[in-house]
């Protein structure tokens, strides 16, 4: 048996060991502890203490010790933390709710509000700056008065070339017959042209209704996805069609303003006798869509003006 020494000895140094600051088996310990010669504690959970292994070593009858069994249970005391990888957070703060009726608040949100207008309000004059400093670059350039100078210059040129071309359509209308047949020649080539644009377009309306919608061009049975995208295709063909049919409606109305015009003039040309020299330069301006205004020609006065 042991000794009373023995067994003081024995729990002063169990003791010992369960007054040492617990260290997690699964980090190393730093360099600089060894270095130093500071003593690191092995984990309790898988190794049986030194002084239990020589207690155990000299008699086997200390495995039933009371005192034994106490110290082992106190140092598996489910109460010790255990290792943990992930590191703790800090506890954070409850923030505290604002009071509306705090003097303090209501004047913070006063001024958060003044903030926000005052910053539209310099938004707003930047954008107005802007416009001023962009108007104030256009008034101050030259570029105006470029442009004058070459509506001056291809204003001159179109009339130049007006004069050019009156010359040798005065001549056509002449050897025409006058006017008259000039008219009416010019009517029968607008109808003839609104006809054949009318049959084609009918022929081509006909052509689409009798189109097979259930084949391709090698006679394969179409998938949904064919019949679906070709009827699409169909119905842009026919509201492109429909948008061409009113601007012809639109065209011909026109023509048929035009002519009820040029009769209402006619009767005057004839009574002052002017059969000869009544084709006239705002007769050759319209014909080629030239507004008189562009070109600056006076029709009371036929001449140029500006």
């Amino acid at each position: 048996m042991l000794t009373p020494a023995a067994k003081r000895r024995r729990l002063d140094d169990a003791q010992s060991a369960l007054r040492k600051p617990f260290k997690s088996p699964f980090k190393t310990p730093m360099r600089s502890s060894a270095a130093n010669g500071e003593e690191t504690v092995p984990s309790t959970a898988g190794r049986t203490p030194p002084s239990q292994s020589v207690a155990a070593s000299q008699s086997p009858i200390e495995s039933n010790d009371p005192p034994a069994s106490s110290i082992d249970s106190d140092a598996q005391d489910p109460q010790t933390p255990l290792p943990s990888r992930v590191s703790a957070k800090p506890a954070s703060i409850p923030r505290k709710k604002p009071d509306p009726d705090d003097p303090l608040e209501c004047a913070l949100k006063e001024e958060q509000q003044r903030q926000r207008q005052l910053n539209r309000q310099m938004t707003n004059l930047r954008t107005e700056l802007d416009t001023l400093d962009q108007a104030l670059s256009i008034a101050s350039s030259t570029k105006d008065a470029e442009l004058d100078e070459l509506i001056i210059k291809w204003r001159e040129a179109s009339r130049a070339a007006a004069e050019e071309v009156f010359a040798t359509v005065r001549d056509r209308v002449n050897r025409m017959g006058g006017v008259g047949a000039w008219r009416e020649r010019e009517q029968r080539q607008r109808e003839w042209r609104n006809n054949f644009q009318e049959e084609k377009e009918e022929s081509s309306d006909d052509d689409d209704d009798d189109e097979e919608d259930e084949e391709d061009e090698d006679g394969n049975p179409l998938t949904p996805e064919q019949k679906e995208e070709r009827k699409i295709l169909k119905e842009r063909r026919k509201e492109a069609k429909e948008e061409a049919k009113r601007e012809r409606e639109w065209r011909k109305e026109e023509w048929e303003n035009e002519k009820r015009e040029l009769e209402k003039d006619q009767p005057k040309i004839v009574d002052e006798g002017k059969d000869d020299d009544s084709f006239t330069m705002d007769m050759m301006l319209k014909t080629l869509g030239v507004e008189l205004s562009t070109i600056g020609w006076d029709k009371q006065g036929q001449r140029w003006v500006g």
